[in-house]
């Protein structure tokens, strides 16, 4: 955390469009994922939504963040962290074999996560920004992961 300047946490709600409809602020040492509660209820109570969708980064993914959502009837799109599931399931997500490809450099796998769906995607540039080849440290998975996809 800087303390050289103030830091907020910003909560922005906009329109189908992406225009901002109205904010919140909170404290700059809050914790992303503590600023979700009641905020469906809220933006219901001050506008006329018919369609609650949430979208955020993997910061705010919890499972308590997603079912204050779904307890306030709202929806979401959400980051998910891999590092956090089972192994099973990691396997499960990391297997190409499953994945539709839409070129040589990305591909998806739809799938469910409980009763959520899960949409999972895999890039190139991502692979390679994330497994840089020149990263001794890297080449185990690197290697792992490379044969899967020699498969396609």
């Amino acid at each position: 955390m800087r303390t050289d300047c103030t830091q907020v946490v910003l909560g922005l709600l906009t329109d189908t469009d992406g225009i901002p409809l109205c904010f919140e602020v909170h404290p700059g040492n809050t914790f992303e994922g503590k600023t979700l509660q009641g905020i469906v209820e809220k933006m219901r109570g001050k506008f006329s939504i018919r369609r609650f969708i949430f979208i955020a980064d993997r910061g705010l993914f919890s499972v308590e963040n997603l079912d204050h959502i779904r307890a306030d009837r709202g929806e979401f799109i959400v980051g998910l962290k891999m590092g956090s599931m089972s192994k099973l399931r990691q396997e499960d997500y990391f297997d190409l074999s499953k994945f539709k490809w839409i070129n040589e450099k990305l591909a998806f796998y739809e799938t469910t996560l409980n009763e959520d769906r899960c949409i999972i995607t895999w890039s190139r540039s991502r692979f390679d920004w994330k497994f840089n080849l020149n990263q001794p440290a890297n080449y185990g998975r690197i290697r792992h992961v490379w044969k899967i996809c020699q498969l396609f």
